[in-house]
């Protein structure tokens, strides 16, 4: 890879643009900026770089991309460095490239960035640069939603098999206080289906209001969440109890800020109750 002449690319740049080193429209990009040569200094980082590395970038202090790469990297190595660097060369843009770098904190964030060939006047490779944006918020939201329908289908099949056992009952007030720690929820309940009378009696509760207890002791098929639950015989999940209109009684004087309902489905699709969770 030939000697790094970004410098004088650079230096170029600020003479055509009256000083600035980049047009405008990139140094107020919201999305950090870096410019690096192929030995991997940083030659410019823009204001929303500067904020969110705690980069320091002049004329005499050229920080090392080392500076805001985790311990962890591949890319502390510079065989590894110069394939990536390689790489850009060769196709001249990689778009959605995904890796982690250090904040101003030193904290580990992850990043999505579009990395771009710099050549200098003559075509040869000088450097890339990088857009980049901070995703971490995004992952963590991914990775909570992901771990909720992790645990969601594990609940599933946790109501699936406890009906499948002989002395149900018997075990529906250890399952739901289980089901209840490994949601991190407080408080719920659990309706048997009375196949005399078709309807669903309230069998195991835990942390409820005698109030609450009194308002959902029964419910007939269909009647409320609770009760479409079993005649539907799917998960259904109402996030906001003020103004949902399946609720058939109200609960928004208890405090119950949203709920989840799950049917208890024994052999055969047969429903044998509702398993619910309530979040206070």
């Amino acid at each position: 890879m030939r000697k790094s002449s970004l410098n004088s690319v650079f230096n170029a740049k600020q003479l055509q643009n009256g000083g600035d080193p980049l047009i405008d429209i990139l140094r107020d990009l919201p999305d950090a900026l870096l410019m690096v040569d192929a030995d991997g200094k940083i030659f410019y980082a823009n204001p929303a770089a500067e904020k969110l590395f705690g980069l320091v970038v002049s004329a005499k202090k050229k920080p090392e991309l080392s500076d805001i790469l985790p311990e962890s990297s591949p890319y502390h190595a510079a065989e590894n460095l110069a394939a990536l660097w390689r790489r850009v060369e060769e196709i001249g843009h990689i778009e959605n490239f995904e890796t982690q770098l250090l904040d101003k904190n030193g904290k580990v964030i992850e990043v999505n960035s579009v990395k771009t060939a710099i050549h200098d006047g003559d075509g040869n490779f000088v450097g890339i640069s990088a857009v980049i944006r901070d995703v971490t918020k995004t992952k963590e939201s991914e990775q909570r939603i992901s771990r909720r329908n992790a645990q969601l289908f594990a609940l599933i099949d946790v109501a699936e098999a406890i009906t499948q056992m002989s002395e149900v009952e018997s075990l529906l007030e250890r399952i739901l206080n289980a089901v209840l720690r490994v949601m991190n929820l407080s408080s719920g309940c659990v309706h048997i289906l009375n196949e005399d009378n078709e309807s669903l009696e309230l069998i195991v509760e835990e942390n409820l209001t005698k109030r609450v207890s009194r308002m959902i002791k029964r419910f007939e098929l269909g009647e409320g969440v609770i009760g479409q639950t079993a005649v539907l015989a799917e998960t259904l999940l109402v996030s906001d109890t003020t103004f949902d209109r399946r609720l058939a009684r109200p609960v928004v004087n208890e405090k119950i800020g949203s709920l989840a309902t799950v049917p208890l489905v024994g052999r055969g699709g047969v429903v044998r109750g509702v398993l619910t969770l309530l979040n206070h």
